[in-house]
């Protein structure tokens, strides 16, 4: 087991940004011209006139020279993709707006379709001095206009209004065109010279426009125009959308992410906005809007934000390193988790390491699939120094070897919220302990549970349950496993439901009735329901009697409720349910298989069969941190600590 999550790490790579490296360093092409500028005037091959255009164009204004040279100095990393090849794409995220769903049996390929080696077109190669001139006054006109303007430096100016584009999206005049069209509409939002308001109340706007969630495919950087009238992509296509509407009326925004999430199982973005004081102000575009001294609530570990300009300082830090966690070989991106996570830096223990030469001790966060590094920290003596880490979050530590194979460097740790105390989980004896879990319990989870507190089973024999006699009232919150209820009743129903108490919306997994209370089989009849929470098959009153424990039934009204019309009337003589939940608990007939954390990576302390909803080791170490392995089913899967005789 040890070397199938080992070699699951996520691996490294030997950076291609050493190429970029090489173009950073080379000598002086024109000892007028900083050595960037010349590389990227070099790189223009035949376009190089277009450029010239521009600094030409600024020669007697210092402050837009400047911003042209910063843009043309990093043109060389930029490109977008041939767009004929990615019609099909397109096609597909328009059939997405307009009713939800695509033809799959047409566009399947899409699903495994790497846009990456679509040929690229270079902005150097293409780009004219009219769009420069037309991106660089237009980025200038917002920033002087706004009142907040005078409280941004040039250095973020560049940063968070004056880039061109994003990623990879095609080069179109959005600049120009998005102010034309928000900016009326921000001054009929907003005249006043806070920032924050500004943001806030276009992001409110912004919101008024359903927006078209869509993930199913890798997407590439969408082109601003689709963009802004198709409002669809994932989460990184509504942080651009923000992006691109808000810099072009001079709120200056940038896109943060963090890497991986243990706890969402994800990466994620969304958007920052400068506040006059100098800092940022998260907010997200269906979440919420900016609020000071409110940053975005995801679990983090670390934040990265996405940045126009090559990030020299990283790039020199690493020039050494010729492995680079592939997670980490980003040059564009810069490390922000200062602004989440002031404090946090620690020293942590690196004591697994008998001998080491090397520079940096990289640093991860648990997945299922091997642990994602997120952050590099200073390797010295035995101890690494990590700055601004995300308290309350399991961190393991990592080295390479001299066959560039990846290795736990010392115990996984966590900072406590509450004192910021540094927990080493050394394992150490042994203990019994009791597991009922593989995953946290959440709190939406423990919500629709709730849902089910004082909700009641009914028979009737009308159908709109004038005459209806209460089989069974759930009088306390069920927890998220079949419930299996004998009633004592000898009359007969064609109409049978459960019903959530008044001021719940209905919520259940499974429901089953049976005639007999030794029957295999539940009975069977037509669904009946009141409306479910929307009209998505998701929330479909079906998915009560599936059989499958993820599927649910979601009303829309208070009280909400679904049940049978059985056809005939039948006596009701026992009565089977399960709340709406995760599934993850531990369940009899399941196999599992427990694993702590050591100095070689991940042993197991055995499989086991459950035979209930409890399992129960009695050779695991004390302070070790665990995972819970269901060989059976299911995906979600979360380390945990164990002590007070329960799972943490």
């Amino acid at each position: 087991m040890k070397q199938i999550i080992m070699k699951n790490i996520r691996h490294y790579i030997l950076c291609p940004y050493l190429i970029i490296l090489g173009f950073f360093l080379v000598s002086c092409l024109d000892s007028h011209i900083p050595d960037r500028l010349a590389y990227a005037m070099s790189f223009s091959g035949s376009n190089r006139h277009e450029l010239e255009k521009v600094l030409e164009y600024y020669k007697d204004d210092s402050l837009k020279l400047k911003a042209a040279i910063y843009l043309i100095e990093n043109l060389p990393y930029y490109y977008c993709y041939k767009q004929d090849d990615l019609k099909d794409l397109y096609n597909v995220l328009e059939q997405i707006c307009d009713s939800g769903r695509y033809d799959k049996n047409k566009y399947s390929y899409l699903s495994s379709f790497q846009y990456s080696k679509v040929p690229k077109i270079y902005d150097a190669h293409v780009i004219n001095s009219d769009f420069l001139i037309e991106n660089i006054d237009y980025s200038f006109k917002v920033w002087h206009e706004r009142p907040w303007g005078k409280y941004i430096s040039f250095d973020d100016f560049c940063e968070f209004i004056l880039p061109y584009r994003i990623k990879n999206e095609p080069l179109t005049h959005w600049k120009k065109e998005l102010y034309e069209r928000y900016m009326p509409i921000l001054d009929s939002l907003y005249s006043g010279s806070d920032v924050i308001s500004a943001c806030s109340l276009m992001n409110n706007y912004l919101n008024k426009y359903r927006w078209n969630y869509f993930s199913e495919f890798n997407l590439p950087s969408l082109p601003a125009d689709f963009l802004v009238e198709h409002r669809v992509g994932d989460c990184g296509a509504m942080a651009d959308y923000s992006l691109l509407i808000m810099r072009s009326v001079g709120i200056p925004v940038v896109k943060d992410f963090y890497i991986y999430s243990p706890v969402r199982s994800n990466s994620h973005c969304w958007n920052s906005v400068l506040d006059t004081t100098g800092t940022t102000v998260s907010f997200f575009n269906t979440d919420f809007s900016p609020e000071r001294g409110r940053h975005v609530n995801y679990i983090k570990g670390k934040v990265y934000r996405h940045s126009y300009a090559l990030q020299t300082e990283s790039l020199i830090s690493l020039r050494s390193e010729s492995i680079i966690p592939s997670t980490l070989n980003n040059f564009f991106i810069h490390d922000v988790s200062a602004d989440y996570f002031p404090t946090g830096s620690i020293n942590v223990d690196c004591d697994y390491l008998s001998r080491y030469s090397g520079n940096f001790i990289w640093m991860g966060v648990f997945s299922p699939d091997g642990w994602v590094i997120i952050d590099k920290g200073i390797y010295n003596s035995g101890k690494a120094f990590f700055k601004n880490l995300e308290p309350g979050l399991v961190y393991a530590t990592f080295y390479y070897d001299d066959n560039k194979l990846l290795h736990p460097a010392g115990p996984a740790f966590k900072i406590d919220p509450e004192t910021g105390v540094t927990l080493h989980l050394r394992p150490v004896g042994t203990t019994t302990i009791e597991l009922r879990r593989k995953y946290p319990d959440s709190k939406s989870n423990r919500m629709f549970m709730e849902r089910m507190t004082h909700g009641r089973f009914e028979g009737a024999c009308t159908p709109d349950f004038s005459d209806a006699d209460v089989l069974y009232k759930i009088i306390r919150k069920p927890d998220g496993k079949y419930h299996d209820v004998k009633i004592c009743n000898d009359r007969k129903y064609r109409y049978v439901r459960y019903i959530s108490d008044d001021i719940y919306p209905g919520d259940i997994a499974e429901l089953e009735f049976y005639g007999n209370v030794n029957d295999s089989l539940p009975l069977r009849g037509k669904t009946i329901s009141s409306a479910p929470y929307t009209k998505k098959p998701e929330f479909d009153a079906v998915n009560a009697f599936d059989g499958n424990r993820l599927t649910y039934f979601s009303g829309a009204t208070h009280p909400g409720w679904v049940g049978l019309d059985l056809g005939t009337a039948e006596r009701i003589c026992r009565i089977r349910y399960m709340p709406r939940n995760d599934d993850n608990y531990v369940k009899a007939g399941n196999l599992y298989e427990l694993f702590y954390y050591s100095q070689d990576g991940w042993k197991s302390l055995g499989s086991k069969l459950a035979k209930s909803d409890t399992l129960i080791y009695d050779n695991a170490p004390r302070n070790a941190l665990f995972w819970l392995r269901n060989l059976t089913e299911g995906k979600e899967e979360q380390v945990f600590s164990y002590y007070g005789n329960k799972q943490h």
